[in-house]
């Protein structure tokens, strides 16, 4: 049997389990301590915003279109954010499994109905986390919750070496056949009014079929999540580079022939090289569109996930039942950038510095404190002492569950989210 033969049975494979997969094992994946937030990526500078024309009436999923701000940076005539109907969740017809939520699409250049939007055409969703994962679950598919965990973990740090293909991608209506390419893997930038600080984008496609690499079907896909966890934020916007033949028709024998050899190698030769490329080599500048979702506002949205409840610490370096009394330890995290801290029979009030949204570096100042003792099976010295190591925190999506680095990177604090 050829490589090619091998490498179209691998993809159809590939194809066939996307569409066909309805359970996938839980995930769980371990959370690594967010690495400084300092970046030499070039933070884009807020300007004014288009006024969207948005429905003023307000959604059940805890957004309306009225509160969405966003900056085109010039790469779009207009836009409109609306709201986007719930469509059930449906296995039985092709391409593959779908449903979504009622949310919301910000949609460009005229449009304002999400039903007119052709395929691969630039688009913002932003999705409620839970009820997606609900409307999945209640079917007996974790397919949805598992790849939210994966974007979590892309969004909090990248592997390296890159990954070529096989990007986490929500929502699944946008995925048309396989990611067998991937290239220009970067976290993505953000600015303070950001409502979304983590994520990550690429550039890739998702074939149907096993051809060369062309600038069909390329497009910019972000992921990433609102900075208090509970919404999913994705963004696709179609890109080209001179780099590529724009269609098979303009495609080389000598990457007929390559692809023909060695198709996955091919591909990762490709992805390679397009790595290299600066962002003004592509159309439109992937700096430009970086911008463009880092621009997005969302009324009300916090600054940081922290902000999101009150956490009671219930577990360490990755247990989750270690603590006998977990409403003694609880932290609240304020607006105005103080910390309330519960420590057994001890009170203390302090000072946060965080940076980024569901994720990111945080340091505490510990203010005055009670200092009562309170007995010698209490942990409360060593808790106040862990707050003074924090060093940065990683929220799960839907701010469930909230995790603290310190400086000894062998320790984690696991926290539960227990509302106001």
């Amino acid at each position: 049997m050829t490589k090619r033969s091998n490498f179209v049975r691998i993809l159809l494979i590939l194809i066939v389990a996307a569409l066909l997969a309805a359970c996938s094992a839980p995930i769980s994946p371990t959370v690594q301590p967010p690495a400084s937030t300092a970046s030499s990526r070039p933070v884009p500078q807020n300007t004014p915003a288009p006024t969207a024309t948005a429905a003023a009436k307000p959604l059940e999923i805890g957004v309306s279109p009225a509160d969405i701000n966003l900056d085109g940076q010039g790469l779009v005539d207009d836009w409109q954010a609306v709201l986007a109907p719930p469509a059930p969740f449906d296995n039985m017809h092709a391409p593959g499994p779908s449903g979504l939520p009622a949310h919301i699409q910000i949609l460009f250049n005229g449009l304002n109905d999400p039903k007119k939007r052709a395929p691969g055409a630039a688009v913002i969703y932003i999705i409620p986390v839970d009820a997606y994962r609900q409307l999945w679950e209640q079917h007996d598919s974790r397919i949805i919750s598992d790849e939210i965990q994966k974007i979590a973990k892309l969004s909090l740090h990248l592997p390296q070496p890159a990954p070529v293909r096989g990007l986490p991608v929500l929502p699944i209506e946008e995925t048309f056949g396989v990611n067998d390419l991937a290239t220009q893997l970067r976290l993505g930038a953000s600015q303070d009014v950001s409502a979304s600080k983590n994520g990550f984008r690429f550039v890739g496609r998702f074939a149907m079929d096993a051809k060369p690499l062309t600038n069909q079907d390329l497009r910019y896909s972000y992921q990433g999540f609102s900075n208090d966890g509970r919404f999913l934020i994705t963004f696709f916007f179609p890109v080209r580079t001179d780099a590529l033949p724009d269609d098979d028709a303009a495609v080389t024998q000598e990457d007929k022939d390559a692809f023909n050899s060695d198709g996955l190698g091919y591909l990762a030769n490709k992805a390679s090289t397009l790595d290299k490329l600066d962002p003004a080599a592509w159309e439109p500048d992937l700096a430009a569109l970086d911008a463009l979702i880092a621009s997005l506002q969302i009324t009300s949205m916090p600054a940081t996930a922290l902000t999101s409840g009150k956490w009671q610490w219930i577990g360490q370096s990755g247990g989750t039942n270690g603590v006998e009394n977990p409403e003694d330890y609880a932290l609240s995290f304020n607006d105005d950038g103080t910390v309330s801290i519960k420590a057994d029979c001890n009170s203390i009030q302090g000072a946060f510095s965080a940076e980024g949204g569901l994720s990111g570096t945080l340091s505490i100042q510990l203010g005055p404190s009670t200092l009562a003792e309170c007995g010698p099976d209490s942990d409360s010295n060593a808790f106040m002492a862990d707050m003074n190591a924090v060093q940065g925190f990683a929220v799960t999506p839907s701010a469930h569950t909230m995790q603290l680095f310190l400086n000894d990177s062998e320790k984690t604090m696991i926290f539960s989210n227990v509302g106001d």
